[in-house]
């Protein structure tokens, strides 16, 4: 197929390449150079100078004729067919001089010499080229076999047929490596052609990524675009893995829109997503979508994590005490005490990029663990973060617990779901959100929530203590 390809675009460059230097020759080199060689009559013959002047104009009409047809023709076979008739056109003139100047030894056959010589540059193929060549020659040919010559004129003409003989062998030996000078720079330029296109097709590729990824940052938690940034998941992957979700909500937002400022309602919702958005990003959990004035975020995906139950309570325990810490901000905002509640859910789910080929994907996880923690949510009280009976028991004693009153919950009516309210852990420890130095985002805690703290940056690997002297290693900057 490649080899293919390389003949045909040698058939089209050899066309451009005929074209162009038949017409250079047939408009500005056979005619000068006929004209030019007059001299050389008015040397040898000058009492007929003028009645060789008139053979040499022959050339003019030769020359008109084969530059109107050279610019019409469209195939390489018309391209070479009108070649072959100034070639043959120019050696029947050449031989008609000879004929005039001493017959078959006349010292004119230098003329068909050089003319087989420049043919070789025409970009001929093979068998176009030896059909040029016994066009030139087959004329002076014909005049010899015609001929009775004497020994003195035989000898005189063996002498001009190895002449003839050795510009044929220089011709063809031009001509092969001209060919093959030719065909190597074709394939270098078909080599260096698909590189070019390779490359433009991966910065294109790149491109796409780059401002597919851009989108991404917009529509996926950090977590995500990082994770397929890395190539560890794709927007065809989902499977089922188990997650913890939390859920939470901002209690009697719809009557508080509708009796204040809408300029203080946005600037209230505002500060509560970022105070949620940066807590549940330093624990790791995955934004997964929000819905009027509550996100669902959850943990273990697409980043796994084996305390990440533990980073869910920790996640929905700080938000609480970082709105209970604002408070006053949020009331002076609010005009009224600001209260969110909460459900937290552990289970399995199926988990990846929903969506279609057509419309905007989602990462977004989907199970009864999900609706679960939804529906904990909408039963909980002000300030108060219920949970069911599993997630306790992943987290054990590290928490404080109250059991609630039996209830029955939408959707799981015939399901007994124990559910508790999440107090406060024992040893509370409420580090403050840190944002990467190098413009990264929220830092995220480390492998355990309760190790030494360490918060590092997933994009950049920026750790917390990667100081010296109060200055950032360079390490981390790169």
């Amino acid at each position: 197929m490649a080899h293919q390809k390389l003949a045909a675009l040698r058939e089209t460059e050899r066309l451009g390449d005929l074209k162009a230097f038949v017409s250079v020759a047939s408009l500005y080199l056979s005619l000068p150079l006929f004209l030019l060689f007059w001299v050389s009559d008015i040397l040898y013959v000058p009492e007929r100078m003028w009645e060789f002047l008139s053979y040499r104009l022959l050339i003019v009409p030769v020359c008109a004729l084969t530059y109107g047809l050279i610019k019409r023709s469209q195939t390489l076979q018309n391209a070479q067919a009108t070649a072959l008739f100034f070639i043959g056109a120019n050696g029947l003139l050449l031989t008609l001089l000879l004929w005039q100047t001493g017959g078959i030894t006349s010292p004119y056959v230098a003329g068909l010499n050089l003319l087989a010589l420049a043919i070789v540059f025409f970009p001929l193929k093979r068998n176009a080229t030896a059909i040029a060549i016994g066009l030139i020659y087959l004329p002076y040919s014909i005049l010899c076999a015609l001929s009775s010559p004497s020994s003195e004129i035989a000898r005189g003409m063996a002498i001009n047929f190895f002449f003839i003989f050795s510009t044929v062998v220089i011709s063809s030996v031009i001509r092969f490596y001209l060919e093959t000078l030719r065909g190597k720079e074709l394939t270098a330029r078909s080599r260096l052609h698909k590189e070019l296109e390779a490359r433009e097709a991966i910065i294109q590729r790149k491109t796409e990524q780059a401002v597919r990824l851009t989108e991404l940052t917009r529509q996926f938690s950090p977590q995500v675009v990082q994770m397929i940034r890395e190539g560890k998941t794709h927007l065809s992957d989902t499977k089922i893995t188990p997650i913890c979700t939390v859920f939470i909500d901002i209690v009697n937002s719809t009557v508080r829109m509708n009796e204040i400022d809408s300029k203080e309602f946005n600037q209230t919702i505002t500060l509560f997503m970022d105070d949620v958005m940066r807590t549940f990003l330093k624990y790791d959990l995955t934004i997964d979508k929000f819905l009027g004035d509550g996100v669902l975020a959850f943990a273990n995906a697409p980043v796994p994590h084996r305390d990440y139950v533990q980073r869910v309570v920790e996640a929905a325990l700080t938000v609480r005490q970082t709105i209970a810490s604002k408070q006053l901000t949020y009331q002076k905002l609010w005009r009224r005490r600001f209260e969110v509640r909460m459900g937290i859910a552990v289970g399995e789910a199926n988990v990846g990029f929903y969506g279609t080929r057509n419309s905007v994907k989602s990462y977004t996880a989907i199970g009864k663990v999900v609706n679960l923690a939804a529906r904990l949510c909408s039963q909980a009280q002000p300030s108060q973060i219920l949970i069911e009976k599993a997630v306790a028991t992943a987290v054990g004693t590290n928490y404080r617990t109250e059991a609630q009153p039996a209830v029955v919950l939408k959707g799981f009516e015939t399901e007994e779901v124990k559910v508790l309210a999440l107090l406060n852990e024992k040893a509370s420890r409420q580090e403050e959100i840190s944002l990467c130095p190098f413009g990264h985002g929220v830092l995220h805690l480390g492998s355990t929530v309760h190790t030494s703290g360490v918060l590092s940056c997933r994009e950049c690997g920026y750790k917390t203590g990667d100081e010296v002297n109060g200055e950032l290693l360079s390490k981390s900057a790169a």
